[in-house]
Parts: structure tokens; C-alpha cells; sequence
């Protein structure tokens, strides 16, 4: 009686399993220890046990009624402790099935508890890891103990409907009970799902009712797809590359060095070690230095085509290296050779170029023969062809130690200090550069100059006389020690030398009417050199007073000169003359005055604009008389404006206009300029605009700017000539 009992108990036992947190899959898997010891049938989510099942499965230890107590025995009967899940979940949970003997076998994939498996690729190969343990338990009431015997048999079945697509069968026997055991089962997925359902059987012993076998899955991080992808290393061009990169914004493009496409299914994936471990490299066509490895990846599969990468791509940038990581002057020298440290010169195509900050900025070390101690030099390759540096810094860096054996430099360490730091001299003059240094010299040092503030090779030969346009450098020069008083100078003094660029005017010969004046200013239209103003003499090496007002100059001969102040002229003999003569002019002649458009292009892009100047001409040798007015056309494709004060328009490389001089109005359709000043007998006037076409205009769209003198203005009758029509089109 009490074996039926102690057989009945057992039916009603569930064992635990161990849950083991993994983030989600595209698969699913459920679990075996998402439910707390519970007893007989427990709900554990995502496990059923089937119906005709007369053993049903359990979670977590042996469980009886009240009046007994149960617990787990190894092979000698004596109590066990919880064994442990092997996927290092919490606690002691597993699923757990009380397996009969043979004589009332469960063994086939109807009878045990099952799961689903989902998000399956039909045709894909999966391996499904998981454990299972045999075990045997021990059954004690009041007065009686039974024990049970040990499962001989766990088998893991996985089917598609009434399929079995496959299973495995692991048969316990001396040393392998109450041992969890590593299994993996390998299938091909017939659709998206499978069942999965475990069963397993015990000894054939007639005394012990039964055995236990037991039941570790993790969930989703058990289920691994299988790489379908050869083992073939991705071919790279030459079996592996080499890039040197020359500028610092330069990059690799891994992409250029994979030969053919990849497999079907597949793309090609770059690391930075050769396991594919860590994340890919985010953007294979633009990458910097390092060596990167090639795998074919599966886009379904987290799986590579090898475990280690041969096929790699060595990215790297040529940089200068050195032998030693200081350097002492050796006396009496005070500088020391930047260039003895290296441990190699410089490639072919490239410079070698040392600064004091380590990210190449400023002015390179100018003469690194005879470098300052007291300072950090870091050395850099600049490539030539490319006018570039190889890298933004540099691990190459040599620290120049003064000898302290060495006696002390007369020249200090202090910066001259300058009266003066810029000059402009006549073109042919000197400069004496001494006169701009008025403090005293230490005893036994000297004052020397040089064309760059590192004090480079040669010395200017005599700073009293320089006659070139330049930057120089002042230093104190300890001849005895060979040393200065500072690497690098701030004492400048910069030497500029007048234009002797020569008076173009547009015209030699003015006739003017008795009485009457021109203005002299009207004859040049070019861009006045920086520094220098337009000055006009009678005397062709500008000798005597100048014309004291070259906008009122009556009848004579006239030189034009650029003067630059300090007694400096562009040139001390002219060519620049113009003729100012009186011609005999009818009582009843009239000026005649007609007009013409400069701009430098008819063709307009979207939202393009250009400036244009209107030349108003006076071309019967006689002076307005009255005021002078003249209108442009408005046009709907174009919007014209115009400046009200005089300056440069941007016509033919720079052309001057007098708007200043002109008043202007706008209705509707024109507008209208008005000036009351005399236009001289053939001289002229440039008042300047600007067209810009508008948003929205189709390329093809052709419209006309018209320039009309208004009829009368400024005395003349002849309206004959009196407009000027120009085409602009749109792109």
C-alpha cells in the first residue's frame, strides 16, 4: 500500500530550471526556468505537458503532501543539495519529468512536455543547446523511507506535426548521474516554427517506482543559425593591400580592394582585429589609419564566412622617426641639428619641416641646422606635390637641451624692442634698418638683421643700405658664443617700396573752347595704387608746384604722377602728358552728347548679378550748358539698382563712377539720373548700376537695357544719338 502511495506521490513532483536573461532574437525560444518551484503540473509559460502523459513534469524539487517529506539522494541515499542550473539562472529552477520503467514507457515524442520554437527561416540549419541531468529522489513518511532509482534515458525530440524531423537520446550510466550534461541538437527548420518535446525513461527496476530526468534551456540564446556561408577568406587585390595615405584629410576606401561581389546573401563586413570581434567599422569607404580585416557576413545570420580574417588592408601615413628623444649643443656652438636625429631623411616627394607645437601651425623652423635650444621640436613630412602635410601632430619630438657646460650667451634672452615697424622708401632709395633700434647693445654682441625670425643663413650684408621691399628681423649676435638672443624674433621692421607703375590716361589731346577749363581727373580710369594719389604737374619730372586744381585745368600740357608722400613719385620723368589746346567754336555750335553701356557678361544664372556703367560722352568739343539727364529702361526679368555715392564698379576689372555727382529719381518704367556739373568739350561721365536677374525666370528669357540722354540736356540738339541698347539673356 505504502509503494502505491509513495508511487502516486511521485506523480505529483516538478523540479526547477534557471533562467539565463538574454535580449530578444529574431527566433524564439522559450525558456525552462520562467516558473518558481511550484510542484506537480506547473504552468510554465511557453511548456505544456501533453495529455496522455501519466507522469507529469514538475519544477524545482521533489514535492509531496504534508505528511511526507522528499529531497534528493545520490547513489548511496544520502541527501544532496539544490543542484544548480546550468545557465547560471537563479536559484534552482529546470523542468523536471518523472520517467516510468520500461514497463510503462513514455519514450516517444507524443508523451512529455512541449514548446514551440518560432521565427524560423524555412531551409535554414539551427543548433538548439541545452542540458540535462539524471536523478533519483527519496520518499520518507513517518515510519517508512522508499527510494526511487535514476532516469536512464532524456531524449530531446523535435518534429513538424506528425514528422520527426530529428532527436537525440543521451542514456545516463556510472559517473554521468546527477551531472548536468552539454547537449546540442542540430535541424533544418521546415517552415517557421518546430516543436521541441522531452521525454525520457528509467531502469528496469521493479522495486524503485521510476527515475527523474531533468531539463535546462536557456530560452532564445540557446538557438544559434547556422552559417551557410563557405569558408573562403574575401579576396583582396594582391591577397592583401597596402594604402599610404599623403594628406591628413585624406582617406581609404576599403571597398576599392575587395575583388568581385560577395555571395549571395552576403555583404562584406571590415573589422579592426582579425575575430570579428567588437562592432564593424561604420563607414568602410572613408577610414584612417590601422589594419582592418574582410569577412563575408550572412544578412539573415550572425555568422561569418571564417572565424580569423587573413584578408586585410594595411592603411597607413608616412611619418618621420628618430633615434633619440633629446639633444645637447655641443660648446662653443650654442643651437644644436635638429636634422642628426633622424633616423632616416626624408621619401622622395617630400620635405621634412620641424615646428615648436605639435599640431604644425606657425612658421616652420627655418634653419634647423642651428635650432634654439630651450625648446620641444616635433618633426613632420610635408608632401610636395600635394602642398600638405602627412599628419595634424607628430610622436617624432626631440627636446634641445642647452649645455650646461657651456658659458652663458652675451646676448640675453630679452626681445629688441624697435622705434619703428614699417617704412616706405622711394624706388631706387635705401633704408638704414640700425636707425630703428635706439637702445644699447650688450658689451661684446652686435646687431644683426635678418630676412626671417629664425635668424636663417645669410645675414642681411649691410642693414644700413637695404633696397628691397621685405620683412626683417632684428637679433643680438654674441659672436665669441655663437648664440642670439632669442630663437625666434618679433623685432620686424617691414620695408615697403613706392609703385612705379606709369599714368595710363585715355587720351593725349583736349580742345576746349576760349575761356572754358577741362577736368584733368576725367583722363584716368584705372584703380590708384594703395598708398598713392594721381597729381598733376606741368613740368614732366614733377618740378615746380602742382596744378592746384585738376578738375578746373585751362589751356596747356600737363604730367600725370602717382605720389606716395616722403618726396616719392612713381616715376621722375613722366610719359603721362596730355594736351589742353583752344579750338575755334562756333557762335551757334552746340555740345552733342551721346551714350554707351560697359558690362562683362550677357548671360545670367539663377539669382546672378553684374554691375554695368553708363558712358556718357560729350563728342562735339564743346562743354554742356545746363543740366545733363538720362534714363534707363526698368525690365520685369531684372531688377536694376544703383549707389548713390561714388565709387568702384565692378566693370572691366575696376572701372571708377561719379554717382556722387548725380541725383537720381525712379517712376514706374525709368529710371532717371540728373547732374548740374559741366560735362568738359570731349570729356566724359560713368555713372554706374547693377542688374540681377530674378527668382524664378525661365533660362531662355531675353530683354533689352536701354540708355536714352533726354532730349536738351545740357544744350545739345542732336537727339540723333542719344541712345544705347544692350540684350541680356537668362541660362
Amino acid at each position: 500500500m505504502r509503494k502505491i502511495y509513495f508511487q502516486s506521490l511521485l506523480l505529483l513532483l516538478l523540479l526547477l530550471l534557471v533562467i539565463l536573461k538574454n535580449g530578444a532574437k529574431a527566433q524564439n525560444v522559450y525558456s525552462t526556468n520562467a516558473q518558481a518551484n511550484c510542484g506537480q503540473n506547473c504552468n510554465i509559460p511557453g511548456w505544456t505537458n501533453a495529455p496522455n502523459v501519466a507522469y507529469p513534469y514538475t519544477i524545482g524539487n521533489p514535492v509531496c503532501p504534508d505528511d511526507c517529506f522528499m529531497s534528493w539522494i545520490n547513489g548511496a541515499g544520502e541527501d544532496l543539495s539544490q543542484p544548480l542550473s546550468p545557465s547560471g539562472g537563479a536559484g534552482v529552477r529546470w523542468l523536471t519529468v518523472h520517467v516510468p520503467p520500461p514497463t510503462t514507457p513514455i519514450q516517444n515524442k507524443d508523451n512529455g512536455a512541449f514548446s514551440e520554437i518560432s521565427g524560423l527561416t524555412a531551409g535554414k540549419t539551427y543548433n538548439l543547446s541545452y542540458h540535462v541531468l539524471s536523478g533519483k529522489a527519496k520518499y520518507q513518511t513517518f515510519d517508512d523511507i522508499f527510494y526511487t532509482d535514476y532516469g536512464k534515458t532524456a531524449t530531446l525530440w523535435v518534429t513538424n506535426g506528425a514528422n520527426v524531423i530529428t532527436k537525440k537520446t543521451v542514456t545516463f550510466g556510472i559517473g554521468l548521474f546527477n551531472k548536468w550534461i552539454l547537449q546540442t541538437i542540430t535541424f533544418v527548420a521546415p517552415s517557421d516554427k518546430v516543436r521541441i518535446t522531452f521525454t525520457g525513461e528509467a531502469y528496469d527496476n521493479e522495486i524503485t517506482p521510476g527515475g527523474f530526468v531533468c531539463l535546462d534551456l536557456a530560452g532564445s540564446s540557446a538557438l544559434v543559425q547556422q552559417c551557410d556561408l563557405s569558408p573562403n577568406q574575401v579576396p583582396i587585390v594582391n591577397g592583401s593591400a597596402n594604402k599610404t595615405l599623403i594628406c591628413t584629410d585624406q582617406t581609404a576606401d576599403l571597398t576599392t580592394y575587395v575583388q568581385g561581389s560577395p555571395p549571395s546573401g552576403t555583404k562584406v563586413v571590415w573589422f579592426n582585429n582579425p575575430s570579428h570581434s567588437g562592432q564593424p567599422i561604420a563607414d568602410p569607404n572613408a577610414v584612417g589609419p590601422g589594419i582592418y580585416y574582410a569577412f563575408f557576413k550572412d544578412l539573415n545570420a550572425e555568422c561569418y564566412n571564417v572565424a580569423n580574417s587573413n584578408a586585410t588592408v594595411s592603411v597607413n601615413r608616412k611619418t618621420p622617426t628618430l633615434t633619440v628623444s633629446s639633444i645637447t649643443n655641443t660648446c662653443p656652438v650654442q643651437t644644436v641639428n635638429l636634422n642628426s636625429t633622424l633616423s632616416e631623411s626624408a621619401p622622395s616627394g617630400y620635405r621634412l619641416h620641424w615646428f615648436t607645437s605639435n599640431n604644425n601651425t606657425g612658421e616652420p623652423v627655418a634653419d634647423p641646422l642651428v635650432a634654439a635650444t630651450g625648446f620641444t621640436y616635433y618633426a613632420f613630412l610635408y608632401n610636395v606635390a600635394n602642398a600638405c602635410y602627412t599628419a595634424n601632430s607628430s610622436l617624432a619630438q626631440v627636446q634641445a637641451v642647452a649645455n650646461p657646460s657651456c658659458p652663458p650667451c652675451k646676448a640675453g634672452s630679452a626681445q629688441i624692442a624697435l622705434n619703428q615697424q614699417e617704412v616706405t622708401i622711394c624706388s631706387g632709395s635705401t633704408v638704414n634698418l640700425n636707425s630703428y633700434f635706439s637702445g644699447n647693445l650688450p658689451v661684446g654682441t652686435s646687431l644683426v638683421w635678418y630676412s626671417n625670425a629664425m635668424h636663417t643663413l645669410p645675414a642681411v650684408k649691410d642693414p644700413t643700405k637695404v633696397a628691397f621691399a621685405g620683412d626683417y628681423f632684428a637679433f643680438i649676435y654674441d659672436s665669441q658664443n655663437n648664440c642670439y638672443n632669442t630663437a625666434t624674433s618679433s623685432a620686424k621692421v617691414t620695408v615697403k617700396i613706392n609703385s612705379t607703375a606709369e599714368v595710363i590716361l585715355s587720351g593725349q589731346s583736349v580742345p576746349i573752347c576760349a575761356g572754358t577749363t577741362t577736368n584733368l581727373t576725367k583722363l584716368y580710369q584705372g584703380v590708384i595704387p594703395v598708398g598713392g594719389t594721381l597729381v598733376w604737374y606741368s613740368t614732366s619730372d614733377h618740378s615746380g608746384p602742382p596744378v592746384a586744381d585738376p578738375s578746373k585745368a585751362p589751356a596747356g600740357t600737363y604730367y600725370a604722377f602717382f605720389h606716395y608722400g616722403g618726396g616719392c613719385y612713381n616715376t621722375n620723368n613722366s610719359q603721362a602728358m596730355v594736351s589742353v589746346t583752344i579750338t575755334d567754336c562756333p557762335l551757334d555750335a552746340e555740345p552733342d552728347l551721346t551714350p554707351t553701356l560697359d558690362i562683362d557678361g550677357l548671360s545670367f544664372d539663377d539669382n546672378a548679378s553684374r554691375d554695368f556703367v553708363i558712358n556718357l560722352f560729350e563728342i562735339n568739343g564743346l562743354p554742356t550748358n545746363g543740366n545733363v539727364s538720362f534714363r534707363v529702361n526698368k525690365i520685369n526679368a531684372f531688377t536694376i539698382t544703383y549707389p548713390t555715392t561714388s565709387g568702384q564698379s565692378n566693370v572691366f576689372g575696376g572701372t571708377a563712377n561719379e554717382n556722387g555727382d548725380w541725383t537720381f529719381t525712379e517712376n514706374a518704367n525709368f529710371i532717371t539720373a540728373t547732374a548740374t556739373k559741366v560735362l568738359p568739350a570731349n570729356g566724359q561721365a560713368v555713372i554706374g548700376f547693377n542688374v540681377k536677374r530674378k527668382a524664378g525666370i525661365p533660362s531662355g528669357t531675353k530683354q533689352n537695357i536701354t540708355a536714352t540722354i533726354i532730349g536738351g540736356s545740357g544744350g545739345e540738339l542732336n537727339t540723333a544719338n542719344n541712345s544705347s541698347v544692350t540684350s541680356i539673356a537668362t541660362n
